[in-house]
């Protein structure tokens, strides 16, 4: 066999395709800020707080997956408009302004 056609099967290997990140038991910090939109730093804040699980495995910290999923399975349904207290507050402000 030439040696060109044997580097090609064995560049073409069948490699297994990455796990859905839903799939994983844990996903680094970094994978979790861009899951959730937000910063490395926020992670650890979420974490501190336990709202997220992070873990120390082989020396890197990671987050437990199960607890990204708690997470968004807890946040509030944001309705169009609706601001919460503080947007109520500071409209409530620029209205007084602008009278």
């Amino acid at each position: 066999m030439p040696n060109s056609h044997r580097n090609a099967l064995l560049t073409t290997a069948a490699t297994p395709a990455p796990l859905p990140w839903r799939d994983r038991p844990v996903v680094t910090v970094d994978m979790a800020a861009d899951l959730l939109g937000c910063s490395r730093g926020n992670i650890y804040k979420r974490g501190a707080a336990g709202a997220l699980d992070l873990l120390r495995l082989a020396g890197r910290t990671v987050v437990s997956v199960p607890s990204i999923i708690r997470l968004l399975d807890s946040a509030q349904r944001l309705e169009p408009g609706s601001r919460g207290p503080r947007g109520a507050a500071l409209t409530r402000a620029r209205n007084a302004i602008a009278a």
